[in-house]
């Protein structure tokens, strides 16, 4: 058989498949591993802060200077993730206490319910003019 040939049943086959997006997992820890990586290549810095006019604390553009590094270790990075999650902890526990209100409000009919009342109020309102 042709190498030629073979290669071009495998190409044609392969081109035919959909392809799939990669799982968000996945992605997450791709990030999580380039911004790694970057803490030892982007040099530390900091800008002073200063009022503004108008009170608001802004930052001096001519007040850069550069800080000592601290790149993230390989156990640093593993212990991001759960450090995160229980400082987010708040922000968390009412994201999950407010989506499940909503399941629950949607399973009970109640928002369809209510849009549907806006709605037939809102025609009822431009069919009165």
């Amino acid at each position: 058989m042709d190498v030629a040939a073979s290669f071009k049943r495998t190409f044609i086959k392969r081109s035919k498949e959909k392809r799939e997006f990669p799982h968000i997992y996945f992605m997450l820890a791709i990030i999580i591993g380039v911004m790694t990586i970057a803490t030892y290549l982007v040099p530390a810095g900091a800008y002073d802060r200063v009022q503004g006019e108008d009170g608001r604390e802004m930052i001096d553009p001519t007040s850069y200077a550069e800080l000592e590094s601290s790149p993230v270790s390989l156990l640093g990075m593993l212990k991001a993730v759960p450090q995160g999650m229980v400082e987010a902890a708040p922000v968390i526990f009412f994201t999950f206490v407010i989506g499940g209100v909503f399941v629950t409000l949607r399973s009970a009919g109640v928002i369809e319910l209510g849009v549907g009342k806006i709605a037939k109020s809102f025609f009822l309102i431009s069919r009165s003019y």
